[in-house]
């Protein structure tokens, strides 16, 4: 009589431990969907933003063409005047052609490199101003 009564016991700590096992693959495989869910939606809201962002550069762009300085803009808007610049640069049409960057500065026959002297970019020359 106690053999049934181990033997039963020890099929229902069975039963309950598989029980449990699917409860838990049930919930990963929840919390798994979930996840791929929140990664679709951040990848949306980042595809957002990055548009609201580019239309944001592009108003910068206007406003500046427009006579407004970096300065001003950056008080308009309480942005970074180098934020805005960058912005700025960032909203100009790429020039046509252009598709990858420029190859890098060749040696200078001498062994410097070229990219030694210190220039400044056309567009922060004219935003300056």
């Amino acid at each position: 009589m106690r053999r049934k009564l181990e033997d039963a016991a020890l099929e229902r700590y069975v039963t309950a431990a598989g029980k449990v096992q699917a409860v838990y693959e049930a919930a990963n495989r929840k919390v798994a969907e979930l996840d791929r869910q929140a990664a679709g939606v951040r990848e949306k809201a980042k595809e957002e933003a990055m548009a609201g962002e580019a239309e944001q550069a592009a108003a910068l762009l206007q406003l500046h063409e427009l006579g407004r300085s970096a300065e001003e803009l950056s008080q308009l808007t309480g942005i970074a005047v180098k934020r805005i610049r960058a912005m700025v640069r960032g909203a100009r049409p790429k020039p046509v052609g252009l598709t990858s960057p420029p190859a890098p500065p060749k040696p200078h026959p001498g062994g410097k490199p070229a990219g030694d002297v210190p220039t400044v970019p056309v567009e922060d020359a004219a935003m300056s101003s």
